[in-house]
């Protein structure tokens, strides 16, 4: 919802998602509750305080703001104000050659945690929805239990107990239309009929520069 500079006291101007919580308690401690989110300290032991105390930090972490209201007789309702954020279509990098991001759901598998790390914040960067996972095996129960969890799947190949290009198979058996995109080291490649056949629209030599997994993500979803 937009919000106007008048509109909802203590709530600056802008777009934001609204949560609602109400309840039909009317505890009557309305000085209590304004006092605990404006700042005050949680009485000690006050459970409710504490946890009240630390929503609010939560939602002040990520820009946000709450608001109380009590209707007396009847109950309380707490708005959570969280403002949106556009996610960047294009990220510009090097010599001015653009990556172009999305809003599409990735997972990345990969028994490396360095390199899970460096994936996730890259295409969380541009915009992407990711989920790290470094057990080939609990990726392809992942994708049976949700088909349509996920728009992409990025694997390496060299993956302990199920290599990459059997979890792309297996993968492919579940869902064939999901879009695959293989790295490989200096081992084996998969190229040509085999990787079509296992889903496999991009494969990517490591060391995988920022530039290549963009655009070997973006050319796999569009189906290029």
């Amino acid at each position: 919802m937009t919000v106007d500079g008048d509109q909802t006291p203590g709530v600056a101007a802008g777009e934001y998602l609204v949560l609602a919580v109400r309840d039909s308690v009317d505890s009557g401690a309305e000085a209590e509750i304004r006092s605990l989110l404006a700042g005050s300290a949680a009485a000690e032991g006050d459970v409710a305080s504490l946890g009240l105390s630390v929503v609010r930090e939560i939602v002040k972490d990520h820009g946000g703001t709450i608001t109380f209201e009590r209707e007396p007789g009847v109950g309380k309702t707490f708005s959570i104000y969280l403002p949106v954020v556009e996610a960047p279509e294009v990220a510009v990098v090097g010599d001015g050659e653009a990556m172009r991001g999305g809003s599409e759901r990735i997972l990345c598998v990969d028994d490396e945690a360095p390199v899970l790390e460096l994936q996730r914040e890259l295409l969380q960067a541009l915009g992407y929805r990711v989920t790290t996972m470094s057990s080939s095996r609990e990726a392809a129960a992942a994708v049976r239990e949700r088909p349509d969890g996920f728009d992409l799947m990025i694997t390496n190949l060299a993956m302990p107990g199920l290599t990459g290009d059997r979890l792309a198979r297996e993968v492919h058996g579940i869902r064939a239309d999901l879009p695959i995109v293989l790295c490989t080291g200096f081992g084996r490649r998969m190229e040509g009929e085999d990787a079509a056949a296992a889903g496999i629209r991009r494969v990517i030599s490591k060391p995988v520069s920022a530039l290549a997994l963009a655009r070997a993500v973006r050319e796999a979803l569009d189906g290029q």
